[in-house]
């Protein structure tokens, strides 16, 4: 599990949406951030499909289900989705919090 890796970009507000449902119905998982606006093979392998989910071997496009990513977390990868050493991943626990503004509700 600690090679999960959620393809996304900043400002990109459903790689948000798809941030906090993983929190929420998979608060445990360790992710690994990566923001494909830095790499033009990133940006033309997920441009059109982030939010996306892999462990290496099978990837989730948004929007995610239980089933879906029950399937990323439990097929194991052979090698490690990114290099270690990558600058341009990073881990989430690690990013600034973000605030998440509703709109219309009114509660």
């Amino acid at each position: 599990m600690s090679n999960i890796v959620l393809y996304g970009t900043l400002g990109c507000h459903l790689c948000e949406e798809a941030e906090i449902w993983l929190r929420h119905f998979f608060g445990d998982v360790g992710l690994t951030h990566i923001d494909i606006a830095d790499d033009e093979q990133l940006v033309n392998q997920y441009g059109l499909r982030i939010p996306v989910l892999s462990n290496g071997v099978i990837e989730a496009d948004w929007p995610f289900n239980e089933a879906k990513v029950d399937k990323v977390l439990s097929t194991h990868s052979t090698s490690p989705v990114i290099p270690a050493n990558d600058p341009k991943s990073a881990d989430i626990s690690v990013r600034k919090p973000r605030r998440i503004f509703l709109v219309g509700s009114s509660k």
